[in-house]
């Protein structure tokens, strides 16, 4: 009788620890799970960000183009300065910081430019140039099939 009862007392205590360690089990995935979708709409959100992010350099690259083979065209400059202030006004957070002090300074230098010195007309090119290379570098992307592994030199 006392071997039955010590046996049943076993069997119990191994069906406890078995029971705790299916609850135990479920807590652990449910958390892992939890972090998973966590990680998952993170990467979603910054996917997105990444399309629109690409999209809005694009368009200001464009302008950047536009204010740089106007820079001699003052009837011209005029309107696309404004355009260029306009674009800022409404999507510079989606630019890179580099990128955007870059561009608001390209195009009030481009503004002026004509009426610069010459030494002041070269400064103001070649910050203005600076901002097309940085706007390139905001969204510069590793080639289709590159792996950054490769970049490991022996």
């Amino acid at each position: 009788m006392k071997t039955e009862i010590i046996a049943a007392v076993a069997a119990l205590i191994a069906a406890l620890i078995g029971f705790l360690g299916t609850i135990l089990g479920v807590a652990i995935s449910g958390v892992i799970s939890w972090f998973i979708a966590r990680k998952e709409q993170t990467n979603r959100f910054r996917l997105a960000a990444l399309d629109k992010r690409l999209d809005k350099h694009q368009e200001a690259y464009a302008l950047w183009i536009r204010l740089l083979t106007n820079l001699f065209n003052e009837n011209e400059l005029n309107a696309v300065v404004i355009e260029c202030q306009n674009w800022y006004d409404n999507n510079c957070l989606f630019l890179d910081g580099p990128s955007r002090t870059a561009f608001k300074q390209a195009y009030v230098l481009a503004h002026g430019h004509k009426h610069y010195n010459q030494s002041m007309q070269e400064k103001s090119y070649n910050k203005i140039l600076t901002a097309g290379r940085l706007l390139e570098i905001g969204v510069d992307l590793p080639a289709i099939g590159y792996d950054p592994k490769d970049r490991i030199t022996q």
